[in-house]
């Protein structure tokens, strides 16, 4: 359904994420994971076509694929009501019905009129939708609780939960192919959020969300999708969101293991390089002492101590090499 490949996304000189490559296919659920300011919405608008990369791609497949998108912080229109707001997604039959009625008694009066014709074919299909969709809408607005609240009802009366549902009827409303939704289940309560994890699951397209509820996620999605703690590109995990804790809990134990090891190895490297040294030096009175030797030994002496040097040097190469080019970064929990 769609696939982005090495997007990257700066404000500034702030950089918010960097190569991300992934895609979703029809019928998947992925979780959009990460920290807090990792570039979860962001990535989320790039996606939905509001925001435009700074570089990479994003293929939508096909190209009139229709996406639904539940993004934070929706503005309504001033003064808009209800019932108008959902009638961009599905319009209501009762009110099409009325306005069919209208248009045709217009028509009686002025048959030839060009513009009365265009509305009245543009009715006829609204009026096809509407049928179509009536019990499905009013499945979603029953859902979401907003089912009894009059349609004249402007949206600035709404609480904030009414608002945040009534966003949300509108994007299922529009029977997208795919949905984008970024905290979906903010201000549902538990029934609320049992019916959307059912309609989720039965939900044929593709689904890409962010949410902070552990619990829907482990009941709806496939796969994770994660911000590598590096900044740079995402990781994948399949299955569930525990599943996916799970298998970075691992990942991380085995990382963390394999640095403190590298961090032991290296104190014992440099303490066996000092000692190695130490035993090269010539000491007064001892064996390498040349005061207190023939030629022979001074010779002797001399050459095991070059090769005392030499195997200390050897140690300082590899302790060099794990904290230069072999060296393991800390990893990130």
């Amino acid at each position: 359904m769609f696939r982005v490949q090495d997007l990257s996304k700066s404000y500034g000189l702030n950089a918010v994420f960097n190569k991300i490559t992934f895609s979703l296919n029809r019928g998947e659920r992925a979780a959009l994971v990460g920290p807090n300011g990792s570039g979860k919405s962001t990535l989320m608008n790039i996606i939905a076509g509001l925001d435009p990369p700074d570089s990479g791609t994003v293929a939508i497949m096909p190209a009139d694929l229709r996406i639904g998108y539940l993004r934070q912080g929706i503005a309504f229109d001033e003064g808009e009501t209800l019932g108008e707001y959902l009638n961009q997604f599905a319009s209501n039959l009762d009110e099409t019905l009325l306005s069919l009625k209208a248009v045709c008694d217009d028509l009686a009066q002025k048959p030839e009129d060009p513009a009365l014709i265009a509305r009245y074919d543009a009715i006829l299909k609204a009026l096809e939708r509407a049928q179509e969709m009536e019990g499905i809408r009013v499945d979603i607005l029953a859902g979401f609780q907003l089912v009894d609240i009059p349609s004249d009802t402007p949206i600035s009366a709404l609480s904030g939960g009414e608002k945040v549902r009534l966003a949300l009827a509108g994007v299922l409303l529009d029977a997208p192919h795919m949905l984008l939704l970024d905290e979906p289940t903010n201000h549902l309560d538990i029934e609320m959020r049992a019916w959307l994890r059912d309609w989720v699951l039965s939900y044929p397209g593709g689904i890409l969300l962010v949410s902070h509820d552990r619990a829907f996620l482990d009941a709806v999605v496939h796969k994770v999708v994660a911000f590598s703690p590096t900044g740079e590109g995402v990781n994948e995990y399949p299955g569930n969101y525990t599943s996916y804790l799970e298998e970075r809990e691992a990942a991380f134990t085995t990382a963390m293991q394999a640095y403190v090891d590298q961090q032991d190895e290296i104190k014992r490297l440099k303490k066996a390089a000092r000692a190695v040294r130490d035993n090269a030096k010539p000491h007064k009175g001892g064996k390498a002492d040349g005061k207190n030797t023939d030629g022979f030994s001074v010779g002797f002496f001399k050459d095991r101590s070059q090769e005392t040097v030499r195997r200390a040097k050897n140690i300082e190469k590899r302790v060099a090499f794990l904290e230069g080019e072999g060296a393991l970064e800390k990893p990130g929990h």
